[in-house]
């Protein structure tokens, strides 16, 4: 796997929706790329940051 293929991958991972076997492909890319580890990180945080600060409503 490269880059181009990782990245395709990494917002569905932040999502923790990727399927076993990308999975593994993707943990085996990371293992050799801090480019694509940082990625993963910004995206989680950004997730994290949406979440926290969005209004829910109570019904």
């Amino acid at each position: 796997m490269n880059c181009d293929d990782a990245r395709q991958l990494l917002e569905v991972c932040a999502d923790g929706e990727l399927g076993a076997g990308d999975s593994v492909r993707l943990e085996h890319h990371l293992e050799d790329c801090p480019d694509c580890v940082e990625m993963l990180g910004a995206l989680r945080t950004l997730r994290k940051l949406v979440r926290d600060g969005a209004t829910y409503f109570e019904t």
